[in-house]
């Protein structure tokens, strides 16, 4: 039974520190019973070096992470010292993962056998599980040479900023977008402010015609002077007064869109450049890690046919063996216990088939992982791509809009100069009228 530590030790992290002893005999006992030779410092290092680390996780994570960075997980780096261990020791790589598994049920049984609540003791057979299967990682990658690549936070931090920036200009761009909105709403209402000072002009002219038709049919009448006749254009004027004002106050509005407008085209081609020159770097750092994937997998593949022949050799060898069994019939005693050997033979040979089966299992479905994350990259460039087009396409509206508001500016400066011009005709025929009014009044008199 495992060693009963005090109430503050009553935990998984406790139960590893006080039980070395307890761990490395049954490490050496599930091994002796699996038929597996493998020297008793080894197990006593792997014990020591799993405690301490389950220790220092558990202390430092609360709860082992499932999916941690595996280029700088400490536990992932035990599982590859673990599996040189085993190397210079001179275990093949089915033993080796038969060590580990042996391993990881040695902490599961003292986990089974301690004094822990049900609900806490579940909970410390899944903690023991994704400590185990963090380890078994870096194990498999000693075992097949694969290399983890440490992310660049110099690019992410590059791309963090320019994604900052991106966001940034448009923002900016929805901001002169609504400006210039504002500045057609407000291009139509001094339009229809135009269209009310040309209405009020024409009722002027009908005004002063009719006072001139008037004349005429009472040339010989008498006509009382009209003193209010020159009040009548007042109110146009000061309409076109407040027009101009307004018209003046548009044009500079309309003249800060359009540097603001400049700017933000600047800014929107430094951003494409920059976005640009990112994707390039990405493209090329997803090549190069695609082309480091497929040199591993060539690597597995060596070494799985390695381990494959060397199978086949043991399959040679238990064949050979059989034809001298057959051979020897005569020596009965001999020949029972060479049966028996063979047989113990061809279970561990059966079970390093299975194992080995599991790992190329393993390696086909992280060759098929890499495969869909170089299609989710690919489909990432091509979004990159369609965003860098929308934002071409919404510039080019942007010029659009633009140069439609200069242009209805335009048109409306004519038509306020044409406005003017016929206000100025009116006053001066209103003007030449008052003195023939008068004189005719004298006349009369």
């Amino acid at each position: 039974m495992p060693q009963t530590p005090d109430t503050a030790a009553l935990t998984l992290a406790g139960l590893a520190s006080a039980n070395g002893p307890w761990l490395a005999t049954r490490l050496l006992r599930l091994m002796e019973v699996s038929g597996l030779a493998v020297p008793g410092e080894v197990a006593q290092l792997a014990v020591d070096a799993a405690s301490r680390l389950l220790i220092e996780t558990l202390g430092a994570e609360g709860r082992p992470d499932m999916n941690p960075d595996a280029a700088a997980d400490p536990v992932v780096r035990m599982g590859r010292e673990q599996a040189l261990a085993h190397q210079r020791a001179g275990l093949s790589l089915p033993v080796s993962l038969k060590v580990q598994r042996l391993l990881r049920r040695a902490y599961d049984d003292l986990v089974r056998e301690s004094w822990v609540e049900k609900d806490s003791r579940a909970r410390a057979h899944e903690d023991v599980e994704r400590f185990f299967e963090r380890a078994l990682v870096g194990l498999a990658a000693a075992w097949t040479g694969y290399e983890f690549v440490q992310p660049d936070a110099a690019l992410a931090e590059l791309v963090a900023k320019r994604e900052d920036e991106l966001r940034r200009t448009l923002d900016a761009a929805k901001k002169l977008t609504k400006a210039l909105r504002e500045s057609r709403g407000r291009e139509q209402v001094l339009a229809e402010r135009q269209e009310q000072t040309a209405a009020a002009a024409r009722k002027l002219r009908d005004q002063v015609r009719a006072l001139e038709s008037e004349r005429a049919a009472a040339s010989g009448m008498p006509i009382a002077p009209v003193a209010a006749s020159g009040d009548a254009p007042q109110p146009p004027a000061v309409e076109a007064e407040a027009l101009r004002a307004e018209l003046h106050a548009l044009r500079e509005a309309h003249a800060s869109l359009a540097s603001e407008a400049e700017a933000m085209r600047a800014r929107l081609s430094e951003a494409g450049s920059r976005v640009s020159e990112l994707r390039r770097a990405q493209e090329q750092r997803t090549e190069d890690r695609l082309a480091g994937a497929l040199k591993d997998l060539e690597r597995a593949d060596g070494r799985i046919a390695e381990l494959a022949a060397g199978l086949a050799a043991g399959q040679e060898t238990e064949q050979r063996q059989a034809a001298d069994l057959a051979a020897a019939r005569d020596r009965a005693r001999t020949l029972a216990e060479e049966r028996e050997r063979l047989l113990r033979e061809r279970e561990r040979l059966t079970g390093a088939v299975r194992t080995l089966e599991e790992h190329l299992a393993a390696v086909r479905a992280e060759r098929d992982g890499l495969a869909a994350e170089r299609d989710g990259l690919a489909a990432e460039r091509a979004a990159l791509h369609e965003e860098q087009e929308r934002l071409r396409e919404r510039l080019a509206a942007l010029e659009a809009e633009g140069a439609r508001g200069l242009e209805l500016l335009s048109s409306t400066q004519v038509a306020l100069l044409n406005a003017r011009a016929e206000l100025e005709d009116l006053r001066k025929a209103a003007d030449s009228a008052e003195p023939a009014e008068n004189s005719s009044a004298g006349e009369s008199i």
